[in-house]
């Protein structure tokens, strides 16, 4: 899990650095499972979008 801080128009980067950056260099390897997103704040829309942060789940073996 990583945490992406920003808007959620920025995720798309954020998932291009997780899989094209950390993981070929971290040395793990993905499981068969779909990612998943947790929006932590209680309310996006009342948020300044660089105070978002999104939990940014993905399966690793």
């Amino acid at each position: 899990m990583t945490v992406h801080k920003g808007p959620y128009d920025r995720l798309e980067a954020t998932y291009r650095e997780l899989y094209g950056v950390w993981l070929p260099q971290s040395g793990e390897t993905l499981r068969e499972s779909p990612c998943f997103e947790r929006y932590l704040n209680r309310d996006p829309r009342r948020t300044k979008p660089e105070n978002l942060r999104t939990e940014i789940y993905f399966p690793l073996n």
